[in-house]
């Protein structure tokens, strides 16, 4: 019987750990900063004009903090589509670069005529 020496996990190249801290980096940035702050911000004044009720004992802490999560989360979210793009842009020989362009093409297919 022949051994396979498989890995047991994948080993990102150079280019594609480049792409992926640089989508990290940016959509902490560029979105989950400021989404996080426009919620908690927001979810505060709110309390503090009567919109929204603080808590009893913790005040309006909870609230903000929950507000905040959620703008970090959809800050997330609302970046995926730019990491998207960025690891289609991988050069050929990156299997994530590979994969990334074959998800896009099935759910994007060209316009029938």
């Amino acid at each position: 019987m022949r051994h396979v020496n498989k890995k047991r996990y994948y080993e990102f190249s150079q280019d594609e750990m480049k792409a992926l801290e640089e989508c990290d980096k940016e959509s902490f940035y560029r979105r989950c900063l400021p989404f996080s702050t426009l919620f908690a911000t927001l979810t505060a004044a709110a309390i503090k004009l009567g919109f929204l009720r603080g808590n009893p004992h913790f005040g309006a802490v909870p609230k903000v903090m929950v507000a905040a999560f959620l703008g970090y989360v959809s800050g997330r979210v609302a970046y995926v589509q730019q990491c998207e793009a960025r690891l289609r842009e991988l050069p050929e020989d990156s299997p994530l670069g590979r994969l990334m362009r074959r998800y896009h093409a099935e759910r994007n297919p060209p316009p029938k005529k």
